[in-house]
């Protein structure tokens, strides 16, 4: 299995808010906590604080997963599999992006793909990718994003029903409400990325796309601004790691 638990040994860091900065700094304020894999840049705080520093168009693509509402506190099937998965919720409720954060994110991204368009109540353009995740009962049978490369509708397959995943002989343990499959974001990082592409992904959640980029050759800087999701998907990636020295 890729998420086999071993409890490694985190070890974290203070940095100002640019991801590239290699002193410490002085300001309280500006000071996060970070971690650094090898080309994968884990940075536990605010993404708004994280990317106002930034000048515009430092990245090349963001790819990202926002909290599309505060759906986890209404009721229904969302919030009853939160429980079921003893997911903590605290920090995705009410955290919905503003439009100052849309405006940050296409400030300093040249492209961007996002999902959970179809909550956002703001036009980005034409172009998008389909997930179909093979759902049944009271499950959504697919996810939306936009992808601001081109004008066409694209699509993805991969089974991400309760129990059953497209991958069943290496299932991934799940730790995030909303988490998302790392083959859906290697497939995105292999039709929409190009090497040496800087990428940025504002709500790291459980890190899947860092063990995509990983596999895939892509450097990334990526943002969590809850603690306890930090660790959890920093330990994640480390057990994949570790993993990866067996064979």
């Amino acid at each position: 299995m890729i998420d086999k638990q071993i409890q490694p040994q985190l070890t974290m860091t203070t940095c100002c808010t640019l991801a590239d900065c290699t002193h410490e700094t002085n300001n309280e304020e500006q000071k996060i906590k970070n971690a650094k894999r090898g080309g994968i840049s884990f940075f536990n705080c605010d993404c708004m604080d994280f990317m106002t520093n930034k000048p515009n168009n430092f990245y090349d693509l963001i790819i990202v997963d926002p909290p599309y509402n505060d759906y986890f506190s209404r009721g229904g099937q969302a919030r009853k599999n939160a429980k079921l998965g003893n997911y903590k919720i605290d920090s995705l409720n009410g955290n919905k992006p503003t439009d100052e954060y849309w405006d940050e994110l296409l400030r300093i991204s040249q492209n961007q793909i996002i999902w959970g368009i179809n909550w956002v109540q703001r036009y980005f353009g034409a172009g998008g990718i389909v997930w179909y995740k093979d759902n049944t009962g009271n499950y959504s049978p697919c996810e939306l994003a936009y992808q601001s490369f081109d004008n066409h509708i694209r699509h993805f397959e991969y089974r991400w029903n309760g129990m059953l995943q497209g991958n069943m002989k290496h299932k991934e343990i799940r730790i995030h409400p909303t988490q998302k499959p790392v083959q859906l974001y290697r497939w995105i990082l292999q039709n929409y990325a190009s090497p040496g592409m800087k990428i940025l992904d504002t709500h790291g959640g459980s890190m899947s796309i860092a063990i995509a980029c990983d596999m895939e050759g892509f450097d990334l800087d990526i943002c969590e601004i809850d603690k306890e999701y930090f660790e959890n998907g920093l330990q994640r990636f480390d057990n994949y790691k570790k993993q990866l020295k067996l064979f």
